[in-house]
Formats: C-alpha cells, sequence, structure tokens
C-alpha cells in the first residue's frame, strides 16, 4: 500500500478514542485481574458496541447493522412505527 493513502491523524485520533472508551466502558469497571478474564472482559464488550449499542454518529444503530446495509430498513420500521 502507497503511504499516500495513510491518514495517520484521523487514524490516530480515532484508535485513541477506541482505546478510551475500552478503558472507561470494560476494563475500568470490571477489573480483570488476569490475561483470560481480560480477555473475555473485552470480548464480551466489543460484541456489545458492534452488535447491540446504538451509535449517534451512524443515526443511532449498531454498526453491525450499518455494515450489513440494514439501515434504510431500520429507518423505515422507525418512521412506520412513528406514524
Amino acid at each position: 500500500m502507497s503511504m499516500a493513502f495513510i491518514r495517520p491523524c484521523s487514524t490516530n485520533g480515532k484508535i485513541e478514542r477506541w482505546h478510551q472508551s475500552i478503558k472507561r466502558g470494560c476494563i475500568r469497571p470490571k477489573t480483570p485481574t488476569n490475561l483470560e478474564e481480560a480477555r473475555r472482559v473485552v470480548e464480551q464488550y466489543v460484541g456489545e458496541y458492534s452488535n447491540q449499542r446504538l451509535h449517534a454518529a451512524i443515526g443511532y444503530i449498531a454498526p453491525v447493522d450499518k455494515l450489513e446495509g440494514q439501515e434504510e430498513a431500520i429507518f423505515q420500521q422507525i418512521k412506520f412505527k412513528l406514524d
């Protein structure tokens, strides 16, 4: 890959934000005491974060729904319910 396509500032900021989310929402509240427990706790957090948590930046849907192209169908269901 050519270095011209890498945007370090943007990417670095997103990675730092992700690390902050993991620390605040997962590691600090659960306080795993060993590597195995930490892996289990992080895996559970990532699953909830990606599959259940609604994200304001993408229209209050879960990232998995956005990636699977379900965004429009979800918005139509919400509109139908509101009508």
